[in-house]
């Protein structure tokens, strides 16, 4: 491929990608390019280019379920109803009484946190709310659940309102998983690479680019910041949490993203022109292209993968028109191999302190939950012994 030719992001404008290495003249490695909502350059190597990406991290110290802690969809067992922030208003918050989570966070005390939340593209509402806002048809309104059923686990979509088109999309997640493993040929098996994940390429094609992955878990942590218990198993609303605690929950991500965003605006520049090559048009022929500051890097196409939905135990209608098959179109990684591997890192104490929360918690062990409700029988059947 001729230098400086690029490559195309897919149909909903995003990039996946692996780099090679610098030529071994340069005396030191590029940086891990890391601009949140731009580029970002996972620990694999893998360059990855949207408006969702290097907003999580994978830090040492941060426990699970964390504000920023990377996490998947899957994980949930949660119903989330969302509003895009780019079509709110004054009014509209004001109407439908919207909590967004920024505002529940002292801009100066925790600037990096406050803006983390403030330039989420989703927003997490009430389910109540929600009832109310589809029939008045002022904001367009994303439903996503993930529920068990039996032995399935259940992915919902649903797109209405707004103006445009309604879009219901169901469809049997674990037995995608059994049954599909997208592939990328030789080079993505030999670079031991794993597929992109499944759940995001079908939010992207079934909603026409409108949602990913990440985009839906960052909204899902906000509102569970604020509203502990949103969502899960269908819960319309959540508690809402003190002041105190909202601060608390994002005192990690105010000690990372202080780093991230440090560094990311010297790699602006950088982090532009990347994104100005991998939107121009490119063959799935072509596997080299050239990327500052990496040089030349390769560039690895996962195959296309076609769900019969009834397969899958799926169902599928967009427009009113019921489709059997949902088509993920072939998405372009690149790959870098050479990188200086920067990472964050979060305060010891604020580290033991978190593990300390998380430890209160979680809840009673087995044996100590059966000794309480045998306890609770025991004094129940004395006490209707002595009745008689």
């Amino acid at each position: 491929m001729p230098a400086g030719q690029a490559a195309p992001c897919d149909a909903s404008g995003h990039c996946r990608a692996t780099a090679t290495c610098l030529p071994s003249r340069a005396m030191t490695k590029p940086p891990r390019i890391w601009v949140p909502r731009q580029v970002f350059v996972a620990e694999d190597g893998e360059l990855i280019v949207g408006s969702s990406v290097g907003q999580f991290v994978e830090v040492q110290g941060i426990p699970r379920g964390t504000l920023g802690r990377r996490q998947r969809l899957l994980d949930a067992r949660h119903t989330l109803w969302m509003v895009e922030r780019a079509a709110l208003d004054e009014t509209l918050i004001r109407d439908y009484a919207l909590v967004l989570p920024e505002r529940l966070i002292d801009a100066e005390v925790q600037p990096n946190a406050h803006r983390w939340l403030s330039e989420l593209p989703l927003v997490c509402i009430s389910g109540i709310k929600a009832e109310r806002i589809i029939p008045e048809d002022r904001l367009r309104l994303f439903r996503v659940a993930v529920e068990e059923s039996g032995k399935a686990l259940v992915l919902s979509v649903d797109v209405r309102g707004g103006g445009k088109a309604s879009t219901s999309l169901s469809l049997d997640l674990s037995a995608v998983a059994q049954k599909v493993t997208p592939t990328g040929g030789d080079e993505l098996r030999r670079r031991a690479r794993g597929p992109s994940s499944l759940v995001d390429r079908v939010l992207r094609q079934a909603t026409n680019g409108a949602l990913d992955e990440d985009s839906v878990v960052a909204a899902w942590q906000a509102v569970t910041l604020i509203e502990p218990g949103y969502g899960y198993r269908g819960a319309l609303d959540g508690t809402p949490a003190t002041i105190e605690q909202v601060q608390f929950g994002a005192r990690a991500l105010e000690a990372v993203f202080s780093q991230i965003n440090e560094r990311a605006d010297a790699m602006l520049p950088d982090a532009q022109a990347i994104r100005s090559a991998l939107a121009r048009p490119r063959s799935e022929d072509d596997s080299r292209l050239q990327l500052p500051p990496y040089g030349e890097v390769d560039c690895v196409v996962e195959e296309p993968v076609t769900l019969r939905l009834d397969a899958f135990h799926g169902t599928y209608t967009t427009a009113g028109r019921t489709v059997d098959e949902l088509a993920l179109p072939s998405i372009f990684r690149y790959f870098v191999t050479e990188f200086e591997p920067w990472q964050p890192t979060i305060p010891p104490g604020l580290a033991r302190e978190l593990a300390s929360v998380l430890r209160e918690r979680k809840p009673p062990p087995t044996w100590v939950a059966l000794l309480a409700v045998a306890l609770l029988l025991a004094i129940a059947a004395v006490s209707f012994a002595l009745r008689r």
